[in-house]
């Protein structure tokens, strides 16, 4: 006779998948919605392994037939709720005949926790291009020197070094209702010919949010997930605007503070742009965290995201040592 689950067994297993696909659902919906599911967004993913694990392990000592159960939570959380992405392996390419151009966006934060390994950033990808956030101050470190030949250009906390022509340099306002003014920057760099239009952008952090949440403080919460939305709103409105009056070649490089499952992701995609790692990166893609309490890069709100006149070949990240955020580098394709 088949040994049957203990009834406080078998409610653990279901509540535990109940949060979980209710999680999943939310996220699917909209997860900054409800702020509860947007808090969870910047949590690692990773600690809902933790109650999986122990549920493995009573199921399989007391009722062996159910642990399937707890296995496929795991996995569910381990695939779809980290953000795997999987992508088949790209073959190894020439730069000169195959790649368009090779693009680097970067939080250096200032540059105050080790401008040398930025540099070691910038020689080991050998990017054509790089946008960096937070980065007022930088070049008065190693940094500046590294980047004496490149084409150099500054606006406020942004800076842009590229080896090929930069114009057009100019502020696209997305500042919020109470806020103080807020940028992000439209320029042109010109390769090959073709005049490609890049924006960066550094989405208000969620930092004092999630602070505030720690303190049994929601409103605060609910203000600084509104903000974000606003900005990304009038960034993505920005860009579709141009895209219609003037379609040519364009790709958006930042910090958005954006998980892949934000409605700020999603308000860019619907203007025409495709999220560069989930179409040609490989694992989870997490681009902070690497100097938080976590000691490891656990969420992916750095993005490169272009339009339908490129083809993403390879998407990675970078190593955690430079900065909090560790660089995201793209090859891309001119689609002809």
């Amino acid at each position: 006779m088949r040994k049957p689950i203990p009834n406080w067994l078998l409610t653990a297993n279901l509540l535990y998948a109940m949060i979980i696909g209710g999680i999943s659902l939310c996220n699917a919906i909209g997860p900054e919605r409800w702020w509860f599911v947007a808090f969870n967004m910047y949590v690692p993913q990773a600690v809902w392994l933790i109650p999986g694990a122990f549920l493995i392990l009573l199921t399989l000592r007391l009722c062996l037939r159910f642990v399937w159960l707890p296995i496929v939570v795991m996995l569910w959380i381990a695939g779809p709720l980290m953000g795997l992405v999987l992508n088949p392996p790209h073959p190894s390419i020439s730069r000169a005949s195959n790649v368009f151009m090779r693009v680097m966006t970067y939080n250096v934060k200032w540059g105050y926790a080790n401008p040398a390994a930025i540099v070691a950033d910038i020689n080991k990808y050998n990017p054509d291009l790089i946008v960096m956030q937070d980065s007022a101050g930088v070049l008065h470190t190693v940094v500046g020197p590294a980047l004496s030949q490149w084409n150099v250009q500054s606006d406020g906390q942004y800076t842009i070094a590229s080896r090929v022509p930069v114009s057009s340099l100019e502020s696209i306002d997305i500042s919020f209702p109470g806020s103080t003014p807020h940028h992000g920057d439209r320029f042109n760099v010109l390769v090959n010919g073709t005049e490609i239009t890049v924006y960066t952008a550094h989405l208000l952090s969620p930092r004092e949010g999630l602070s505030n949440i720690r303190h049994h403080h929601v409103k605060p919460m609910q203000a600084n997930i509104d903000a974000r939305l606003i900005e990304g709103a009038l960034l993505a409105t920005s860009i579709g605007l141009d895209q219609k009056t003037n379609p040519a070649p364009a790709m958006l490089m930042g910090d958005l503070n954006s998980p892949p499952p934000s409605i700020v992701i999603r308000g860019l995609t619907n203007v025409g742009l495709r999220d560069a790692f989930s179409e040609a990166g490989s694992g989870y893609g997490y681009s902070y965290g690497g100097l938080s309490i976590v000691k490891a890069p656990y969420v992916r709100i750095d993005h490169i995201m272009v339009n339908r006149y490129f083809r993403v070949s390879k998407c990675w990240v970078g190593n955690s040592i430079g900065s909090d955020h560790s660089p995201l580098i793209a090859d891309l394709v001119k689609v002809q």
